[in-house]
């Protein structure tokens, strides 16, 4: 079947990040992270195409986190109507995961899954995450946490140990929505929480945006890259002496 045009933009777009984050090298036993949404089902179907045309041979092992929401009966039939391999794991339960937070479902889900990475001796986890997200990331960190920070395309864990990788760092979210429309991938259930998120809020303000300028998240993106951060233009932390405290006491 002739590679469509959504197929080939989206493949060359991921190349281009794989290589120039030096993301995966040859002999690399890959866990490849399936939640059952769109952009890693999307990921899960082209990188093992783009190996094929890769100059380099690497393992990769679907591995999908039972969370209890349903899901994984789903994405067990879909994988093995489309004659795919998936390892399917189920995450223990605890008492914090019981509440109804994005970080603690997260936070479990990952842990689960950095355990399965060490019992599959692999050396990269790969995450579906986009531009999109790494946007959306950059705003949270920034209106949340007080930080300018990002999420990698490319971030060792562990000593080093494990490194977590992302081929769609480059690829816009709209491009995978366009691809998935023509795809037949299962319908999943949606978290209850999923538009309450804080990335919710910001995907909604970066849109928002983004009708005003449409590179914004371009924009975004390139702001968190250490050649745009201008640091003689960074507020310093104001130095307050003794003399000072006591003036400030009254």
């Amino acid at each position: 079947m002739k590679e469509s045009y959504l197929e080939h933009h989206i493949s060359k777009t991921m190349g281009k990040a794989i290589f120039d984050y030096r993301m995966i090298s040859p002999g690399d036993n890959l866990t490849m992270a399936v939640s059952g949404g769109k952009d890693s089902l999307t990921l899960a179907r082209l990188l093992p195409k783009w190996r094929e045309r890769a100059p380099f041979d690497f393992k990769i092992t679907n591995v999908h986190i039972d969370m209890g929401d349903g899901c994984a009966e789903i994405i067990k039939e879909y994988f093995a109507s489309e004659k795919m391999e998936i390892t399917i794991k189920k995450a223990p339960i605890s008492k914090a995961a019981e509440r109804s937070y994005c970080y603690w479902c997260a936070k479990r889900r990952r842990d689960t899954m950095f355990r399965l990475c060490e019992e599959l001796n692999c050396s990269k986890l790969v995450f579906a995450h986009h531009k999109d997200d790494i946007a959306e990331t950059i705003l949270m960190n920034l209106f949340f946490q007080g930080n300018i920070s990002a999420m990698l395309p490319n971030r060792p864990i562990f000593d080093g140990k494990l490194n977590i990788i992302r081929p769609f760092a480059y690829v816009e979210e709209r491009y995978i929505k366009k691809y998935t429309a023509k795809q037949n991938y299962p319908a999943m259930p949606e978290c209850k929480y999923a538009n309450d998120s804080k990335r919710a809020l910001m995907k909604r303000i970066i849109e928002e945006l983004r009708r005003q300028n449409r590179g914004i998240k371009e924009n975004i993106f390139k702001a968190a890259t250490r050649e745009r951060i201008k640091l003689d233009y960074l507020l310093d932390k104001p130095a307050v002496s003794e003399a000072d405290n006591s003036i400030l006491k009254y």
